[in-house]
């Protein structure tokens, strides 16, 4: 004010200066409340995130930071070993889509079979889910750390199949998708969780150095680890379009054998392919590689 009457602004221009600025505070205040509610554990940024250490591709880092993934409503799953900036990242990318003005949620699979379960034991487990649809972007950080049971496992999918097409969601895991059924409780449940899951989703494979452990994390058992990683998950990166009718129970079938090696039934198989580049049908699953 003091400035506007020194230089004698008119009366338009002090209005229209006065209204930006009160929307650039409203603005301010909504990202900071978008920000507390999205529950990140730490401050992590992509500006931190340190993609010389890790194997993840420079175009591929563009690409998830456009965010023109979460304008598809695509999924991600950021797979591979303990301490190579899986979950750092998931939270960089929520960081990324508050500040576009979308809207957060980030759990812990643990935290949210809890809530799920919070929710089955007083009736509002689809309360809940109505609440986690009004985020734009649900992150589920670290699944396959801890077993879940049929309960757990039916409504884990029932979030999931609510979210198809209407929300994105990303999984980090440590966990090969051909071994999910040792946190799941069988091949159907791991087929049908990833059935929806895996449609309109980014496959992103990290690989490097362990941000916990720094250069320890080339040697011994954690070499060991990531190693057996990437080679189960260089088999299960299969990538098919979803079709309806017996086409689509074919495929189901086909998934589960492809993942859990499950005897596929019936006549020949659908065709599978295996992909590794960005900008493939959105209809297809997208390994990034």
């Amino acid at each position: 004010m003091q400035t506007a009457k020194t230089q004698r602004w008119p009366p338009h221009e002090l209005l229209a200066t006065l209204v930006r600025e009160e929307i650039a505070s409203r603005e301010a205040s909504n990202e900071r409340a978008r920000l507390k509610a999205a529950g990140f554990p730490a401050p992590k940024t992509l500006e931190s995130f340190d993609i010389k250490v890790s194997s993840l591709p420079r175009p591929t880092f563009e690409f998830l930071a456009s965010l023109e993934w979460l304008e598809r409503k695509d999924n991600l799953c950021l797979a591979g070993p303990a301490g190579v900036g899986k979950s750092h990242l998931a939270q960089a990318l929520g960081r990324v889509a508050i500040t576009a003005g979308r809207k957060v949620r980030f759990f812990a699979a643990d935290q949210l079979v809890e809530a799920l379960y919070r929710g089955l034991a007083d009736n509002t487990v689809g309360k809940l889910i109505e609440r986690l649809l009004r985020h734009d972007f649900i992150v589920i950080d670290d699944l396959g750390y801890t077993a879940l049971d049929r309960v757990a496992a039916d409504h884990l999918f029932r979030f999931i199949a609510a979210a198809y097409e209407q929300r994105s969601i990303a999984i980090t895991t440590n966990v090969e998708f051909e071994c999910w059924t040792q946190f799941l409780p069988d091949a159907a449940s791991s087929t049908a969780i990833l059935d929806r899951f895996l449609h309109h989703c980014h496959v992103i494979t990290l690989d490097g150095e362990s941000y916990a452990s720094g250069s320890m994390g080339t040697s011994g058992s954690s070499a060991c680890a990531r190693s057996q990683f990437s080679a189960s998950s260089s088999r299960c990166s299969a990538v098919y379009s979803r079709t309806s009718g017996s086409a689509a129970r074919r495929r189901r079938d086909l998934v589960g054998a492809q993942l859990f090696g499950v005897r596929a039934p019936g006549p020949a198989p659908l065709r599978l392919h295996r992909y590794g580049c960005i900008g493939l049908p959105v209809t297809n699953v997208i390994v990034h590689s």
